[in-house]
């Protein structure tokens, strides 16, 4: 019984360390995979991140000139109205 055992495992011990070492490479590829995607994506987050902040800046200097300019020229009238 005892040889049995010793022989099968003696014959199949190969396939057994061959398929762990499959197994073994399959999860680590997987999760290397998982760690590229996600830093693909945050890669991606990022650049919509400086995109979207470049496209917003001029607008928002132009939109507080804007209201500057509003401003004064209320300001304008106002010091108008009370000299004369």
């Amino acid at each position: 019984m005892t040889n049995l055992i010793l022989s099968l495992f003696e014959d199949y011990f190969p396939l057994i360390i061959s398929n762990l070492l499959v197994v073994l490479f399959f999860i680590f590829f997987q999760n290397n995979k998982k760690k590229a995607s996600t830093a693909y994506q945050n890669q991606i987050a990022l650049l919509e991140g400086r995109s979207l902040r470049a496209q917003m800046n001029p607008h928002f200097i132009y939109n507080a000139l804007n209201s500057l300019q509003s401003i004064m020229i209320l300001k304008g009238e106002r010091e108008n109205k009370t000299h004369d």
